[in-house]
């Protein structure tokens, strides 16, 4: 966050001193008035003395008008570039993270965090931090005039009734915060519970209306539930510091009127020092409120850190492999083992057909040799040696059932967004079928039916440079005609394939069969 935070210093710089010089233009209006009482009462109000005080106003005010326009315009550009720079770090925090699988509630979970988490940490982390300081600033500014030109002894109650602020709202305990991850965790379940509900809502029946309605209004007294304490928490803060801001309020015109009783300040300061009470108050407020919303934003501000400042790029590496060697590998997920104590060595120059009854482990089995799932006991061997679990080989491409194509161009999905030369795939004879001419034609490739998507995906995997594909069913939408000429001709060239499919017209192509049961 602190990194974040330097590279928009120029922008809370600036912002900071267009604000300060607007603090000191308010400030001076009280000075203003000091002289104007000060002129009447000494029968000085001459015409000269009054186009002078009026100019000066003027002139306070005008200057006032302008850095004030000045500070608006640099707090927005500091809250934009603050936001798009969290999303941009969240953003390649994902790209680069050892996560290579997505379960339904992640992805709901970082979608959130990228939509409304980050704004919010603007809003209760970032504002609250800066109006902490500019209002310190404003109270600092507010005392230096006060000392130069009112008097001494009222700057000095101004900063004693700053500190009593700062350390009250420092000295109160909360779990405000606590509280508010409480009430946002409760109302991400009822969303979940909602997505859940539109989604399967052909299968409620007139039978179970009332079971799922009574299950939506558990979810729901539960997060209203949860939503009030958090306010109750939040209540007691705010309250907490009306309580400090009036009782300053108090001490500063009990100390102005002794002050004023002792013959110690003059009535034209007594008379301006209690139009700084109302000024003074108003940076005091500004901390007390900017205090409160950071004792309930602490969670959210140390869970965005630990999302986009977390030590978890991949290990990619780009070393030619030679073979690939499974050890007594499994995987367990949910509790249940999907693969157990596998074993094989996958050489150079062969193709290898991946054969078994549903759920036997076989998609598995290329995801963790992929680099994509973790096992959860044995080891995977790369020309020879052990590779620990998030590694990822450039030379190694798995090839998806389910592959994923954007609202883009073949080309630009073929080729990632510029990623990979497009021009190698005019090496294949497969690209002059029916099907791969209507493809390479599509605008929108969103569109597309499940095995012409299939397709797009396995274009990606010839053009990227990797000489292993690990192909999971990926012409299961597609004809056999098509399958048996695409695999014919990829096995022909410089690749190295393991393959899954239910089409075993293809078994002759392959020269090794493993089965898995």
């Amino acid at each position: 966050m602190k990194k974040i935070l330097w590279k928009l210093k120029w922008l809370y710089i600036f912002d900071t001193v267009c604000f300060v010089i607007t603090v000191a233009c308010i400030a001076m209006i009280p000075y203003v008035e000091k002289r104007f009482i000060e002129m009447f009462t000494a029968h000085n109000l001459n015409v000269s003395n009054i186009v002078y005080l009026i100019s000066l106003f003027a002139g306070l005010v005008l200057a006032y008008l302008l850095f004030n326009y000045l500070s608006i315009v640099f707090d927005f550009k500091r809250s934009v570039a603050f936001e798009k720079e969290i999303r941009d770090s969240y953003f390649g925090s994902l790209l680069t993270g050892r996560e290579r699988v997505w379960e339904e509630e992640k992805k709901d979970e970082h979608i959130q965090a990228l939509t409304t988490e980050i704004t919010q940490l603007e809003d209760d982390y970032l504002t609250p931090v800066l109006n902490t300081i500019q209002g310190a600033l404003q109270i600092v500014t507010y005392a230096v005039i006060i000392f130069a030109l009112i008097d001494a002894y009222i700057a000095l109650g101004v900063l004693a009734l700053a500190l009593l602020g700062v350390v009250a709202s420092r000295s109160i305990k909360n779990n405000a915060s606590k509280k508010r991850e409480e009430y946002l965790a409760s109302n991400a379940c009822y969303i979940g519970f909602i997505r859940q509900l539109l989604s399967g809502f052909t299968a409620i029946r007139q039978n179970n209306v009332k079971s799922v309605s009574d299950r939506e209004e558990g979810y729901s007294a539960r997060t209203a539930s949860k939503r009030l304490c958090y306010g109750k928490s939040k209540a007691f803060l705010l309250s907490f510091n009306n309580v400090v801001s009036y009782f300053a309020m108090l001490l500063f015109f009990t100390f102005v009127v002794c002050l004023s009783y002792a013959g110690v300040i003059s009535v034209a300061v007594a008379i301006v020092s209690f139009g700084y009470i109302d000024l003074v108050m108003e940076p005091i407020n500004v901390i007390l409120d900017s205090v409160a919303c950071l004792k309930t934003s602490v969670h959210l501000k140390k869970k965005i850190e630990s999302r986009i400042m977390g030590k978890t790029e991949v290990d990619y590496r780009q070393d030619s492999v030679i073979n690939m060697k499974a050890d007594h590998i499994s995987c367990v997920r949910d509790g249940k083992a999907i693969l157990s104590d596998f074993s094989y060595l996958f050489e150079t120059g062969k193709s290898y057909l991946l054969c078994g009854p549903n759920g036997s482990g076989k998609s598995t089995l290329l995801k963790i040799l992929s680099g994509i799932y973790p096992m959860s006991d044995g080891k995977i061997l790369v020309n020879k040696e052990v590779v620990p679990n998030g590694v990822i080989y450039s030379d190694i491409y798995y090839v998806d059932q389910f592959p994923i194509v954007f609202r883009a161009s073949f080309e630009e999905n073929v080729t990632m967004f510029g990623s990979y030369d497009i021009s190698s795939l005019q090496e294949f004879e497969f690209m002059k079928l029916e099907v791969l001419k209507k493809i390479a034609d599509c605008a929108d490739c969103e569109v597309l039916s499940g095995g012409e998507k299939q397709l797009i995906s396995l274009c990606r995997a010839l053009i990227s440079g990797a000489r292993w594909i690990l192909m999971d069913e990926t012409f299961s939408g597609v004809s056999n005609a098509v399958e048996d000429k695409v695999i014919e001709e990829i096995l022909s060239k410089d690749y190295n394939v393991i393959y899954i499919t239910h089409n075993f017209n293809c078994e002759k192509y392959f020269r090794e069969r493993i089965e898995l049961k």
